[in-house]
């Protein structure tokens, strides 16, 4: 249910780099110097498979299931995807290889910038210290976790229960 709350927040994210990527992708499948590389083909591969993966998370997401997990397993993804397109942009530009004309030096520098400022805080790193400071046995912080149940956008007691009994 792609409406869902986190779903639709973080598959509009995705969306965001990998509309970024495809006049790249199109026009370096098409050219088959610019895929020869081997860096850019391992970084294509990458991608590939982290997109796979966070169809895969979308498409297993249901309403009940714990938004912390979800939330803790897309953001690593949407990272990976983040680092992938960087490397293809990076290798695109350092290319010697004659690039076509949207390809230019000056358009994979502004997707470049873009990639790296489709900026979002992170809830995963609130997540991970909830975590740590509840095995290191100093309590979980109110603060942390009002962040967090504001950002999974958790309403009600039964949400707040089951997200809790996950952070354990």
């Amino acid at each position: 249910d792609i409406n869902s709350e986190p779903v639709q927040k973080y598959y509009q994210r995705a969306e965001e780099i990998l509309k970024l990527l495809k006049p790249i992708i199109l026009n370096a499948i098409v050219d088959s110097e610019i895929i020869s590389d081997e860096v850019l083909d391992k970084a294509f591969e990458e991608l590939g498979l982290s997109v796979e993966e966070l169809r895969e998370q979308f498409e297993s997401w249901q309403p009940l299931s714990s938004k912390v997990y979800f939330v803790l397993q897309v953001e690593a993804l949407i990272s990976r995807i983040q680092n992938s397109s960087l490397e293809i942009f990076q290798s695109l530009k350092s290319s010697n290889q004659h690039l076509p004309d949207e390809l230019s030096s000056a358009s994979l520098e502004h997707c470049l910038q873009k990639i790296k400022h489709v900026g979002y805080k992170q809830i995963s790193s609130l997540i991970r210290e909830a975590v740590r400071d509840q095995v290191d046995s100093v309590g979980l912080s109110s603060e942390i976790l009002m962040k967090i149940f504001e950002s999974l956008s958790l309403n009600s007691n039964q949400e707040i229960l089951v997200e809790a009994v996950a952070l354990e």
